[in-house]
């Protein structure tokens, strides 16, 4: 049983099914992948104090890690998102049980002020409860994510 904690509340909710498997933002084709769930809630904890958020997939089919093995998710399978602070941001946005769509469009390399080039997954997240399209930040102010 995992503890699944809804942003934004204090309400705990516990989650029994066993998820299909998990993926994140590196291990996703370049572009165009268009994830459409229902965002069940988001767990920030463990070794390294990661976040992975977990959605209920409502249509398509995406490849996920179980264990050491690549399966595909469909229609009604539970899986893990690994966060990013993007990500993350964007999520704490929505409520949880809300129908979304990630629209992963590849990774963005930038210069940081310190003259460093650092890379960054982008998104763009439309939920059912939100009043307008909730958009990742530009590549100039992006925080550095390390994958």
């Amino acid at each position: 049983m995992r503890e699944i904690t809804v942003p934004g509340n204090s309400t705990i909710v516990k989650d029994e099914t066993p998820l299909t498997g998990f993926t994140n933002a590196s291990a996703l084709p370049k572009k165009g992948v268009n994830i459409k769930a229902t965002y069940l809630g988001s767990f920030t904890g463990g070794k390294y104090n990661s976040t992975t958020h977990y959605l209920k997939l409502t249509e398509g089919s995406l490849s996920v890690k179980n264990n050491d093995d690549t399966v595909k998710a469909v229609a009604g399978n539970k899986i893990g998102l690994s966060g990013t602070k993007i990500l993350n941001a964007l999520l704490e946005q929505v409520a949880h049980g809300s129908a979304i769509e990630i629209k992963y469009s590849g990774m963005k390399e930038f210069t940081t002020k310190k003259g460093e080039t650092a890379r960054e997954a982008q998104f763009k997240l439309y939920a059912d409860d939100a009043p307008v399209e909730v958009d990742s930040a530009p590549a100039d102010k992006a925080a550095v994510d390390i994958f």
